[in-house]
């Protein structure tokens, strides 16, 4: 026998009595409070996976502009130490020039030993000279003195023989 009073899904019905007004409940207001429920704790795991994403966003930003800090300072190091390099290879002595100043310390040291040569010749030039002119010197005072020698014996004869 239907019952006027009740109808439709029941969470509990006492089947012996035959009605369950008390305690009825129509399927709409069950599916939406099912459906109430299953929002509200949607929308809390939504805020919470929003609450992490935010949190693990703000966090990488964060570690985003370390890294952008440390990788500045690494280039400024960088930077610092090519300029340096360019400063010192700057100041090196290039091949060509290296070799401009080779050529004329060469021509310098090949100077020098002629202008050696020469004054060694000259040395012993005047050496020879001075020498030469030693013997000459000694030879004409030999014969000066041989000559003296001969005056004085002739006039030892003829003085002997003057007086003889």
């Amino acid at each position: 026998m239907p019952n006027d009073l009740g109808g439709g899904a029941s969470r509990s019905t006492d089947p012996a009595a035959g009605t369950s007004t008390a305690t009825d409940v129509s399927l709409r207001e069950y599916v939406t409070a099912l459906i109430q429920a299953e929002r509200k704790l949607t929308d809390v795991r939504l805020n919470a996976i929003e609450a992490a994403v935010s949190t693990a966003f703000s966090e990488s930003q964060k570690a985003i502009t370390k890294a952008e800090i440390a990788t500045e300072k690494r280039f400024e190091g960088v930077n610092e130490f090519r300029l340096t390099l360019s400063d010192q290879a700057a100041q090196f002595v290039t091949r060509d020039t290296l070799a401009a100043t080779a050529e004329k310390l060469q021509a310098g040291i090949d100077r020098n030993h002629t202008d050696q040569e020469q004054f060694a010749r000259r040395l012993e030039t005047m050496s020879g000279e001075t020498q030469g002119s030693r013997i000459t010197k000694a030879s004409l005072y030999s014969a000066l003195g041989l000559g003296i020698g001969a005056i004085s014996v002739i006039v030892v004869i003829v003085t002997y023989i003057s007086n003889h």
